[in-house]
């Protein structure tokens, strides 16, 4: 799980920036999921891509990725996000439902997020916080860590995407 949302973060982490927008990621690295890793990449790509662009165009500042497990079957993830929220909620993973303006997104992004996730075995919601902004979360089936392999050192990517989204541009050593 750290892995993956580590790369999405990454991958998210210059665009936050460019629209002064903080990104925070806190998903520890002894949690394990069964999903496809680049499913789960995309679906986290599609869902802090969203959150960016609701708040570039309706305010808010900052997304924050957590991730917990909730008892040992399951692993939770969320994306929580303080800008407009989301105008119609139970339509969030509509196929081509969109609020963004003609030509300006296709409408599949959560779409496709709850496609990956559900044939993961997972689930996936969409959500207006109480505080104000959008969350999405995620509930994967947990699995136990991979076997270690004699002369391979695993890298933290969530520790990549923690230094990425601290200094913006910079790269990082790892």
């Amino acid at each position: 799980l750290g892995v993956a949302m580590g790369v999405s973060a990454v991958l998210r982490a210059y665009a936050c920036a460019q629209a002064g927008k903080g990104l925070a990621v806190q998903v520890p690295d002894a949690l394990f999921v069964t999903a496809d890793a680049r499913r789960l990449e995309h679906a986290a790509l599609n869902i802090m891509t969203n959150a960016l662009e609701a708040m570039s165009t309706a305010g808010g500042t900052r997304l924050l990725v957590r991730a917990a497990a909730i008892g040992k079957d399951w692993v939770e993830l969320t994306f929580d996000d303080d800008g407009p929220g989301f105008a119609e909620p139970d339509r969030a993973f509509d196929a081509f439902y969109s609020t963004k303006p003609v030509g300006s997104g296709t409408g599949l992004g959560l779409a496709l997020a709850q496609r990956f996730i559900t044939e993961a075995g997972g689930s996936i919601t969409a959500e207006n916080r109480p505080s104000g902004g959008g969350r999405v979360t995620l509930r994967l089936l947990a699995a136990t860590a991979p076997p270690t392999v004699p002369g391979v050192t695993a890298v933290s990517a969530v520790s990549a995407a923690t230094a990425a989204t601290a200094n913006p541009g910079q790269a990082s050593d790892v």
